[in-house]
């Protein structure tokens, strides 16, 4: 899935090769209801579980409802960051559990020991956000839902192509920034060469790329708050 911000005054046009998503994504983004999809299923499994091994509901509203990272780590370590919890979490995300779920070359592009990295991706963020104004916290350890902005969207243009036939069509220069969801797990090293040369080329002076993606960023792409990868793209 990929988002191409035109200007700051936000004319964005949202490319997916699936109908399905892009449909959903048109809905939503005209105030349509959220629907429920095998992602939203398995977090709810997931919670599920934690709750088996220590994670109360008490525990984690408590958890929620504090605001110093340092305070957070603490509790975290403490009361959550179980050995129990790790046993399960790393066991449930082992390869041969994921590929009864998934395709073998989206399990090759996630880090090795996918478990571990994924705890310490939710500690890196316990360090760096305030959970009491973070919603997606609470939207993943309890599963109620981010409340909705209330705000005007911005114009959005939907388009069902490939990412990369897209950008080679466009004009060059015409996007200021692009957002790139997980395109790039699982995809061949040539797609991905040819994706880049296409945002390259499409991308105006300036432009920043921000993607997100399963895989281990290097120690280079870490920002000091550890979101998200930011390049900036300079003609």
């Amino acid at each position: 899935y990929t988002t191409l911000f035109r200007s700051v005054g936000h004319e964005v046009t949202a490319v997916d090769i699936n109908p399905l998503q892009l449909a959903y994504a048109k809905s939503r983004a005209a105030g349509g209801p959220t629907q429920e999809g095998r992602v939203e299923s398995l977090l709810c499994l997931g919670r599920t579980i934690a709750s088996l091994t220590g994670w109360s509901r008490r525990r984690l509203t408590n958890f929620l409802s504090l605001s110093n990272p340092d305070e957070q780590l603490e509790y975290w370590d403490r009361l959550l960051d179980t050995r129990v919890w790790r046993t399960v979490v790393d066991t449930l995300l082992a390869p041969r559990l994921l590929g009864l779920c998934y395709a073998s070359p989206f399990l090759k592009s996630l880090p090795r020991d996918f478990g571990p990295c994924l705890r310490d991706r939710l500690r890196r963020g316990w360090a760096c956000h305030s959970n009491r104004t973070n919603p997606y916290a609470a939207s993943l350890l309890l599963g109620t839902p981010p409340a909705e902005q209330g705000t005007a969207a911005p114009l959005i243009k939907f388009v069902c192509a490939d990412a990369a036939d897209y950008l080679e069509d466009c004009l060059p220069a015409t996007f200021d920034s692009f957002t790139l969801s997980n395109i790039a797990d699982g995809a061949p090293p040539k797609y991905l060469q040819r994706l880049h040369a296409a945002i390259e080329r499409a991308a105006a002076p300036g432009a920043v790329v921000v993607t997100r993606s399963f895989c281990e960023p290097s120690s280079n792409d870490r920002s000091e708050e550890h979101t998200s990868e930011l390049q900036s793209l300079r003609h």
